[in-house]
């Protein structure tokens, strides 16, 4: 197993660990790096752990130009130029189209406040995305909504939206019409952008859609006793017999009746980053597995490496980096504000972020 790491004088330079008296090193002991994986918060109470395998295997000298491999960034599209994510100027004129269930959401226009997985490898001007494609954790009909509250919930996840959340409604708009949130009415088709935290969104852009068209869920599907779900949808239990759980899933369906049935499903975690990819910039919610013996990013299933030497707060929106193998061996982390402009100026101050050494 190759894993590679970055320089002490880098991490020096950038360390800006999220308060709190736990470290993830200090969680349990060092002989199992690829820890158990399931959340807390929604996701907890799950009976059995592990965590998802990456299937990644690389031979010596199988690497991207300039010596490394490549990078995945995910994150928020808070500008453009080509877009900017996390701070990081990426030029996605030559990016690969995604493929797999990812072609939900393939019609809607890369925009602010989309979610976006990248694949990309540093330049000179910053970087130069590979792959790109938009990430939508829940794509259907309304169950409710609570204006007031500023939740809206979708096949029974909920969704938490704010002041800075975009809602566009793009039927019959060819450029889509904003919307107020008293606009929206149960049965209505959204499609989020946002982060998972437990088994909610926290949504950065709301699209309305033609009523007709495939649901579908990205996630961490997780088997309880009583229920199979992704986030706070319940799912047909029969078409998920064979999916082992908890793992990272894309899924295309239809939801009726209060459940969510299954057409299509992939699973792994090689549909967020390919092989290639062996260092991660990550915006999102870290998680507690259930047992207490470590950590993993929410909705991913992605699991911290346990010799990470950082503090650990679950539940707090922060900026991860660090390399990346059969897990997440995070070696910066900086808690986010939770106003959008406030996570801007914060992206806006942080150093080049392309170069490894």
């Amino acid at each position: 197993m190759i894993r590679r790491v970055l320089s002490p004088a880098l991490l020096l330079g950038w360390l800006v660990a999220c308060a709190g008296p736990e470290r993830i090193d200090d969680v349990a002991g060092k002989e199992e790096v690829v820890i158990a994986t399931s959340s807390s918060e929604s996701e907890g109470g799950i009976g059995g752990t592990g965590a998802p395998s990456r299937d990644k295997v690389l031979a010596v000298g199988d690497e991207t130009e300039g010596g490394i491999g490549g990078t995945g960034i995910f994150g928020t599209v808070t500008a453009f130029g080509s877009i900017v994510v996390n701070g990081q100027t990426i030029d996605i004129d030559d990016a690969e189209e995604p493929s797999h269930t990812e072609m939900i959401g393939r019609d809607l226009p890369l925009t602010v406040g989309s979610t976006v997985i990248v694949e990309a490898r540093p330049d000179a001007g910053g970087w130069t995305a590979n792959r790109v494609s938009i990430f939508l954790p829940v794509v259907g009909p309304v169950s409710a909504i609570d204006p007031a509250a500023r939740v809206v919930t979708v096949m029974g996840t909920r969704a938490l939206f704010d002041e800075s959340t975009v809602i566009v409604d793009r039927r019959g708009y060819i450029d889509g019409k904003v919307i107020a949130p008293d606009d929206i009415e149960p049965g209505d088709r959204l499609a989020v952008s946002g982060l998972w935290k437990g088994g909610e969104v926290i949504a950065s852009r709301i699209d309305r859609l033609d009523d007709k068209g495939p649901d579908s869920l990205r996630g961490l599907l997780l088997k309880t006793e009583e229920m199979v779900k992704l986030g706070g949808t319940r799912l047909d239990e029969t078409c998920c017999e064979t999916l082992a759980a908890p793992s990272y899933v894309q899924m295309v369906g239809t939801f009726a009746d209060d459940h969510f049935r299954v057409d299509q499903a992939d699973v792994g975690s090689t549909l967020l980053f390919g092989e290639r990819v062996e260092r991660l910039i990550v915006e999102a919610f870290l998680a507690r597995d259930p047992d207490g013996q470590g950590f993993h990013l929410s909705g991913f299933g992605i699991p911290a490496d346990q010799s990470s030497a950082i503090d650990a707060q679950p539940g707090v929106r922060s900026l991860f980096v660090g390399a990346y193998d059969e897990a997440f061996s995070i070696q910066r982390s900086i808690a986010l504000p939770g106003d959008a402009s406030a996570r801007i100026n914060v992206f806006e101050a942080l150093n080049d972020l392309a170069e490894p050494d």
